[in-house]
């Protein structure tokens, strides 16, 4: 589950991540971005690996393409995947 202090780096954040990464994954661990991804399992299979079962926020950024779900193979979800925000 993602902390407040993730979601508000990540509003923070919000204006300048529509700039720099418009139709991209973002994955998001305390105040810090850790990657961008192309694909929504790309950023899942990474923060799984990371992270395991503790929390973290994932976020896309862009056009709203509906829930992000998390992939079968994820055996304990990673991160909270919020429904993808419309930027």
């Amino acid at each position: 589950m993602p902390t407040t202090e993730e979601w508000a780096w990540f509003e923070e954040k919000r204006e300048g991540f529509e700039v720099l990464y418009h139709g991209k994954f973002l994955l998001i661990k305390g105040r810090t971005l850790i990657g961008v991804y192309d694909h929504q399992d790309d950023v899942h299979r990474e923060a799984a690996l990371r992270y395991g079962a503790a929390g973290c926020l994932i976020r896309f950024i862009g056009e709203n393409k509906g829930p992000t779900v998390t992939p079968p193979w994820v055996i304990a979800p990673a991160c909270a995947a919020p429904t993808s925000a419309t930027i």
